[in-house]
């Protein structure tokens, strides 16, 4: 918790100084409650004036200090060009045919190298044609016998 003093010599230093140092001097009670809510005086909204002791502020640019860093610059730079060929990308996929085709209605090229669905086939005497490999008894679960 602050002193009072600290609290009415950072009262002087806002625009309502008067105000809160006229309270002060009327009373022999501190200008401030020790109350949570009330520790810090209320401005009434105004943000402006000086800014109080041991405040540090960030010095002004110079004329010979550049605004931005190399990086900055080079930053910029490669994003403009990056977002200038995303946007080419973008045009010349906007102007390609749709590669979508209505399945049910249309079917697509079947390729020469096409055999059929898998499945496992088996001749009129019950025996499976398999070229030996058992993948398709694995996949299937069916047992030779």
């Amino acid at each position: 918790m602050s002193s009072p003093r600290v609290l009415t010599a950072l009262a002087r230093s806002r625009p309502t100084a008067s105000r809160l140092t006229a309270t002060a001097g009327r009373y022999s009670a501190p200008a401030f409650s020790t109350s949570a809510q009330a520790q810090r005086p209320t401005l009434g909204g105004q943000t402006e004036g000086p800014a109080p002791e041991n405040f540090r502020m960030t010095p002004p640019p110079r004329w010979n200090q550049p605004k931005d860093s190399l990086m900055d610059h080079a930053g910029k730079y490669f994003l403009l060009g990056e977002m200038a060929r995303g946007m080419y990308v973008l045009l010349e996929q906007f102007f390609r045919p749709p590669y979508t085709i209505y399945y049910p209605f249309e079917k697509g090229p079947i390729s020469p190298r096409f055999r059929g669905e898998h499945a496992l086939r088996r001749y009129p005497t019950g025996e499976e044609r398999c070229i030996a490999c058992k993948l398709s008894e694995g996949q299937h679960g069916t047992t030779l016998t």
